[in-house]
């Protein structure tokens, strides 16, 4: 369905697309196939993804999070997860290992629409400190534009 969406969004104009990937994932052309089938098969959906965006000033970002923290609604690895969000665990959100769902939601709409051929060009992979810092150029965007 990914490829799907994002073919699309292709043909209807879009010049660049961004997917929600994970940490430890590898793109078999370019990465080496992975021995995880996670893995592989993420990393096969960033190839194909990347690949709808590959013309001439389009582009495609692989987020590649790895220990999310704040997501809404109700936990999705059970006891993990609840242990992940008590004290101290939580203090890893602000290091390398952790990151917010909303930091990545706003790195990937920055990647995908407000970024330029600098930071995002042809097939970008983004790992959580990029993401960290897609997200603090949305907010200051939004902040510059009174949230417009």
């Amino acid at each position: 369905y990914n490829s799907i969406l994002a073919t699309v969004a292709h043909e209807a104009g879009a010049k660049r697309g961004s997917y929600l990937s994970g940490q430890g994932v590898q793109q078999p052309k370019r990465e080496g196939k992975s021995r995880v089938m996670f893995a592989q098969i993420k990393g096969q959906a960033e190839e194909t993804l990347a690949e709808i965006f590959s013309g001439d000033d389009e582009a495609h970002v692989s987020a590649r999070p790895g220990g999310i923290f704040d997501r809404p609604g109700p936990p999705v690895y059970g006891v993990l997860e609840k242990m992940l969000a008590k004290w101290p665990l939580k203090k890893l959100k602000n290091t390398k290992f952790g990151i917010s769902a909303p930091d990545i939601a706003k790195g990937m709409v920055q990647g995908a629409l407000f970024d330029d051929s600098e930071t995002v060009s042809g097939n970008t992979v983004w790992e959580n400190n990029t993401i960290k810092e897609a997200a603090r150029r949305y907010e200051t965007y939004f902040e510059n534009n009174n949230g417009n």
